[in-house]
C-alpha cells in the first residue's frame, strides 16, 4: 500500500523523523494532532472528502475521534509531519519515481472533488506505472 498523496515530510532540520521527538516537534505536533482530531475539524474533512453528507454521521465521527485516544499518537503525528519526505529504495528513489519499480497489480483510486487525491495525482502516477502492469484507475463519485 502507497500512500497516494506524498505530501508529508516537513523534512524538519537536526531530526529524522524517529521517536522519541525532540521538545519542539513533539510541542507542535501536540498542538496540531490535537486541532486536527477535534470533533468538528472531523466533520469538516469528511464533508470535504465525501460529496454525499449522507455518507457519515456522527457515529463515524466518534470513531474515528476514538482511534486517537490511545497513548502515544501527538508522538506519531509529530513524526510524520516532520520527517523527511517518502524514500521508498535502498537507492533513496521518491515516491513517483519509485512507481516504475512496482511489479503487482495496481488499483487506484481518486475522486474528482477529493481535495487530497487530485485527478492530477492519480494521472502522474498513473504514467509513472510500467506498461507491464496491469493497472485499473477508478474516479469515485461519493
Amino acid at each position: 500500500l502507497l500512500n497516494a498523496t506524498p505530501v508529508w515530510g516537513l523534512n524538519l532540520p537536526g531530526w529524522n523523523g524517529r521517536l522519541p521527538a525532540p521538545w519542539l516537534p513533539k510541542l507542535i505536533g501536540r498542538y496540531l494532532f490535537d486541532r486536527i482530531r477535534d470533533m468538528d475539524t472531523i466533520e469538516k474533512y469528511l464533508e470535504a472528502a465525501y460529496v454525499n453528507r449522507a455518507a457519515f454521521d456522527n457515529e463515524l465521527i466518534q470513531q474515528i475521534r476514538g482511534c486517537t485516544e490511545g497513548d502515544g499518537g501527538h508522538a506519531a503525528f509529530a513524526s510524520i509531519l516532520w520527517s523527511p519526505p517518502i524514500t521508498v529504495s535502498e537507492e533513496g528513489k521518491k515516491f513517483y519515481d519509485a512507481l516504475s519499480d512496482l511489479d503487482c497489480d495496481v488499483l487506484l483510486l481518486f475522486g474528482r472533488d477529493d481535495p487530497w487525491c487530485k485527478p492530477a495525482f492519480a494521472k502522474r502516477m498513473l504514467e509513472k506505472l510500467p506498461s507491464h502492469v496491469a493497472s485499473r484507475y477508478v474516479q469515485c463519485s461519493d
